[in-house]
């Protein structure tokens, strides 16, 4: 890794990717957002820890404070992976190395409905640096996934978030900096690459070097010296470019962003299901407007109108909120690729949508208007409409997007996408 006392950069590949999500975060947080977070100091983050679950929790919650989500219902757990033994007289546990030969997962996070779950391995508890890390990690996947809600999932993507959020000399102290390569690692980077980046993080921000506490001295000297060639760049002036070509960033996200719009369609993020109950009520609603005696239905049996109203009322609330998440995903896409969506191949996908729910709240808001003049309802509500969404967008995937981008990473997505909707 060294020649001549000097330092090999990490691979392009590896830059190109750091540079571009670093840059990416400060679109979605926000600049004021993306420079309010100072580095946080290790020695008085755990003044106080005393290696228990409750110290945990005691640290849990500073951690959500800097993060400021005071406001949001968090619960920590613990797991165990495998036991753990120190070694003798040591009291020592090299979580680094065990992470990297064991594979062991420190921490998970899991959104169920309003409850949001952080996990984190009771060996944990004998390394503070990586515990305090790791919290913070999972915590990043809440701002990432619930907040901003990301279509995807990206760990290195999580971990830079971490860092950018103060947390990054955690993740320089949890390193063996020992071992003899660099590959050998706690987390999701290459301590080659996690150096780098927050490296790159720091020149960003004016922050010295020397602002971080408890480095190796590997640590140090790879810091300072990626630092000094980051230097000689105009890292101001890289922040409204792309770092990845169009082809790559396509190839980064279409895929998952088709899974996305596939689950949405699918009914995977939404339920727009209806009971049976519901069903018999419209019918035999359509039953008295059959015989002539719809106004009298109307009046005696407020009950079914309420019981319909509410239906097609949830319906339009679901239809609001589909829009928002297809809204969302297109504009995640817009600030990774920084550029308007109108360049993209997708917007045909997101002005058919608009139209599509456009029609289905056309739709339902007169069938509204159908109870109170007693005329037929249609038992299917604005379902056929969903499908024929679903029939105009995947011929547009596998024209458009394969066409242009090749078929083999979408073929997954495009599998799903054509068993939609195909029992109805």
């Amino acid at each position: 890794m060294f020649w001549k006392s000097k330092t090999k950069l990490p691979a392009e590949k590896s830059i190109t990717y750091i540079q571009h999500n670093i840059f990416f975060i400060e679109r979605l947080i926000g600049t004021e957002n993306f420079t309010s977070f100072p580095l946080i100091n290790p020695n008085e983050f755990l003044l106080d820890f005393d290696g228990t679950k409750e110290g945990a929790l005691l640290l849990f919650k500073k951690i959500i404070a800097v993060l400021g989500l005071e406001e949001i219902a968090f619960k920590l757990d613990f797991h165990w992976e495998k036991p753990v033994k120190s070694k003798l007289h040591e009291g020592i546990i090299d979580l680094a190395s065990l992470y990297q030969k064991e594979k062991l997962t420190l921490g998970t996070y899991k959104a169920e409905k309003e409850k949001y779950i952080v996990s984190i391995e009771m060996s944990l508890l004998k390394n503070a640096h990586i515990l305090v890390y790791t919290m913070a990690h999972e915590l990043s996947h809440y701002i990432l996934l619930t907040q901003k809600k990301l279509f995807y999932n990206d760990e290195k993507l999580t971990d830079l978030m971490t860092m950018v959020y103060g947390f990054g000399n955690f993740w320089l102290n949890s390193q063996n900096w020992k071992a003899n390569s660099l590959d050998h690692t706690m987390g999701y980077f290459t301590k080659e690459d996690g150096a780098y980046a927050m490296a790159f993080l720091l020149n960003y921000r004016n922050v010295p070097i020397t602002a971080l506490h408890g480095l190796d001295k590997s640590a140090h000297k790879l810091l300072n010296d990626y630092g000094q060639a980051i230097e000689k760049s105009d890292v101001k002036a890289m922040g409204d470019k792309n770092h990845f070509t169009d082809a790559e960033i396509n190839t980064r996200l279409t895929a998952p962003l088709i899974d996305y719009l596939c689950d949405i369609l699918n009914d995977e993020l939404l339920d727009y299901s209806y009971t049976d109950g519901v069903l018999a009520h419209i019918m035999l609603y359509n039953d008295y407007v059959k015989k002539g005696k719809g106004k009298l239905f109307s009046k005696r049996r407020t009950d079914v109108i309420t019981a319909i109203n509410n239906e097609i009322h949830k319906y339009i609330d679901l239809t609001l909120e589909e829009q928002t998440l297809v809204n969302g995903a297109f504009k995640i896409f817009d600030l990774y690729g920084n550029k308007p969506l109108s360049e993209s191949s997708f917007n045909d996908i997101k002005v058919t949508w608009k139209q599509n729910l456009e029609s289905r709240n056309e739709m339902l808001e007169e069938i509204l208007e159908h109870i109170e003049i007693t005329k037929k309802l249609d038992p299917q509500l604005m379902h056929p409409l969903r499908k024929e969404l679903c029939h105009k967008l995947i011929p547009y995937l596998e024209m458009k997007i394969v066409d242009e981008y090749g078929a083999e990473y979408l073929q997954p997505s495009l599998n799903k996408s054509k068993g939609l909707y195909a029992n109805q």
